[in-house]
């Protein structure tokens, strides 16, 4: 039976009317409460993962975590991912221009914000070229999200180096809750027409698929007197999913995407020669594509063995540069309950990535081109005392990265409930940032002037081969508490100490004769 729903979204920027047809051929969904009917208890029970990698519940999580589900993403009527984390408190989320965003946790935010670890479906979306996102490229369909988790504070002892002021971790629904033909398109005077088609079906007893094609064109930011900016931004994307569930033990899961998209940027270009800075109105073509495989075996409901390999690349434009990567990543983990107070996991991972930085007189890289490896090995136990009262956590990561060896990320969470409606927990850990390829090969040609009776002088900002990881230890503290059926209270607290953070230093000016023209450098080092 086909359902025709027409929404009315809100009025945005630039006097936006979006309005959202979706037609839905899958099977009507049970009869039952929505999470706006759902109850503060109720709420709080809902099962999340990304603080401990198995299920909790959201009230008994020993970390500062909210969750955006599939019914807040239907409610606001938000058309990108950057746009719904303002719904989370204590995330910082800035819109810098019509295709780009400043997104991270507990301070240090900017375009470049490296202190976050983002992840789809368990697939790292960071890029090691300045540790952060590009957040343009992440065009998720939003229909297919099942939650968003985000934590709050460092989540390094089982994610690793850079989740040091918080994790957000992306769940999309198993393909058996897309089932049928789903069609939905936006438009407005800033939304130009946007459309996402969807298909599911069974292909066999356990076995189902999906199938999805999306894309969208979006009006620049508008300026005075009526102008508008380069910023427009348009994409088209390709994805699929199969899960399978050969036994009941088992789970199969086959998932990929592909994207391919422009994005319009404003750009001060510096030149050794006057006017020395020329405005540029840029177009990047970018591209990208993943296919990643999942496979759990379920012993009991206490214990369960994890592999999961994915690779990815991509080719992202920035300024007048540009990124190309590609990233194979495997990891295996496992869970088991030895004895009846301990729940243990445990595992490794490895990932390699190469990428090509295309060098300008802006912007350039030694080596332009790099590999890197990485290995993992994480160990955490959950300690119950009191059953459903008293619980500790400890655990560490061990990770070596070729480029500064060993890393050890530890951290200890203790979690009190001294009735059914009031949690406290508190925590201690450790979390490093490693150096990112502008960290350690990078340079910058900033500026460059002539002052009176002087040669040029340039502005340039260099990276340090010898720079370090970064270090954060965290000191949280919470407090969450049922007052009522529909008023509930989340408090948290953080100290947060910040070892061998990068900074620019100051070194002597020199002659340069390359490139030309001849003139005096100005270099700021990390």
């Amino acid at each position: 039976m086909r359902k025709v729903r027409i929404t009315e979204l809100r009025r945005r920027l630039a006097l936006l009317a979006a309005i959202t047809v979706a037609l839905d051929a899958s099977t009507a969904a049970a009869p039952g409460a929505t999470f706006a009917d759902l109850s503060i208890e109720e709420l709080l029970n809902e099962s999340v993962t990304s603080v401990s990698r198995k299920k909790t519940k959201v009230g008994d999580s020993p970390a500062a975590i909210a969750v955006i589900t599939q019914e807040d993403i239907q409610r606001t009527g938000h058309t990108s991912l950057p746009e719904l984390l303002r719904l989370v408190p204590g995330l910082q989320v800035a819109r810098i221009h019509g295709n780009e965003w400043a997104v991270s946790s507990r301070g240090f935010n900017g375009q470049y914000a490296n202190k976050l670890l983002v992840l789809i479906d368990g697939r790292s979306i960071y890029s090691p070229m300045f540790a952060g996102v590009y957040w343009n490229a992440q065009d998720v369909v939003l229909e297919d999200v099942d939650r968003i988790e985000v934590i709050r504070g460092p989540g390094a002892t089982l994610w690793g180096a850079n989740a040091v002021n918080g994790v957000i971790n992306v769940t999309t629904k198993p393909a058996q809750q897309t089932q049928g033909g789903f069609i939905s398109t936006t438009f407005g005077t800033e939304e130009r027409p946007s459309a996402t088609v969807r298909q599911g079906g069974q292909l066999a007893p356990n076995l189902y698929y999906r199938v999805s094609a999306s894309g969208f064109e979006r009006h620049g930011f508008a300026e005075k007197n009526n102008g508008v900016n380069p910023d427009d931004w348009s994409m088209l994307r390709f994805g699929g999913r199969v899960d399978w569930e050969p036994t009941e033990a088992d789970l199969l899961t086959l998932q990929g995407d592909y994207y391919h998209g422009s994005v319009g940027e404003h750009f001060a270009g510096v030149s050794l020669t006057p006017p020395f800075s020329t405005d540029l109105n840029l177009s990047h073509h970018n591209f990208g594509g993943n296919v990643l495989g999942r496979w759990t075996h379920h012993f009991s409901a206490s214990s369960e063995l994890r592999a999961q390999v994915y690779y990815d690349r991509f080719h992202q434009g920035d300024g007048d540069s540009a990124e190309t990567r590609d990233t194979f990543d495997f990891e295996l983990s496992h869970r088991f309950s030895p004895g009846g107070r301990h729940d243990v996991i445990w595992g490794g991972g490895y990932r390699l990535t190469t990428d090509r930085l295309t060098p300008t007189f802006y912007l350039s890289f030694t080596p332009e081109r790099e590999k890197a490896q990485l290995f993992s090995f994480f160990l955490q136990d959950e300690i119950t005392f009191v059953p459903d009262r008293l619980a500790l956590t400890v655990g560490s990561k061990l990770e070596h990265h070729e480029h500064v060896g060993f890393e050890v990320q530890p951290g200890v969470r203790l979690l009190w409930t001294p009735s059914r409606r009031q949690t406290l927990w508190s925590s201690i850990s450790r979390a490093v940032r490693t150096p990112s390829r502008y960290d350690r090969g990078s340079r910058i040609n900033a500026a460059a002037f002539q002052p009176p009776s002087s040669p040029t002088m340039l502005l340039a900002l260099l990276g340090n081969r010898d720079a370090v990881s970064e270090t954060l230890t965290a000191y949280e503290a919470g407090y969450r508490a049922e007052l009522g059926k529909r008023v509930s209270l989340d408090l948290a607290g953080f100290f947060n100490v910040y070892d061998d953070l990068l900074s620019f230093v100051s070194e002597d000016v020199r002659f340069e004769g390359e490139p030309a023209p001849a003139h005096l450098l100005m270099p700021l080092r990390l």
